[in-house]
């Protein structure tokens, strides 16, 4: 008797899988190789637990581009240990907003087993995030779950 994954998490490795052969063919250094496979494993566990369907149409770019019912929108992740590339990805998603390949913008917390809420609330005050982004989503890693706040 063979193990299998249910269908949805079976699509989800296959999809890294993918992703993750697409990174190592752009035969960029380690430490960006490294950045990029994070990216592509939030953005995968991201369209796991999302509530609708979710195309990756850009992965790749500092602001991960996917469509859903219609929308193009830029996806900003951001996990407490990232405190130096949130003003860099902020700058990148105004940009991506002015160049208008995106019709809107969310931000993505990458939370992970006891993340507090406090800290975020303050992130997306200090930085006006609700101001700049149209969806602001807490990703709970380990539970694969999606809340917009």
């Amino acid at each position: 008797m063979g193990f299998s994954l249910p269908k949805k998490e079976s699509m989800c490795v296959n999809e890294m899988i993918r992703l993750a052969s697409q990174i190592q063919a752009l035969g960029l250094p380690e430490e960006q190789e490294e950045v990029l496979m994070v990216q592509a494993a939030d953005l995968v566990r991201f369209k796991e637990s999302y509530p609708g369907n979710l195309e990756l149409v850009d992965p790749f770019s500092k602001v991960s581009i996917v469509s859903s019912e219609a929308i193009t929108a830029g996806v900003c992740f951001y996990g407490s240990e990232d405190k130096g590339a949130l003003k860099l990805m902020l700058g990148e998603t105004r940009r991506l907003k002015r160049l208008k390949r995106v019709k809107e913008l969310w931000f993505v917390y990458v939370s992970g087993a006891g993340t507090g809420r406090e800290s975020l609330n303050g992130i997306i005050d200090k930085h006006r995030i609700k101001q700049l982004c149209s969806r602001v989503f807490v990703l709970n890693y380990n539970a694969a779950s999606v809340q917009l706040l």
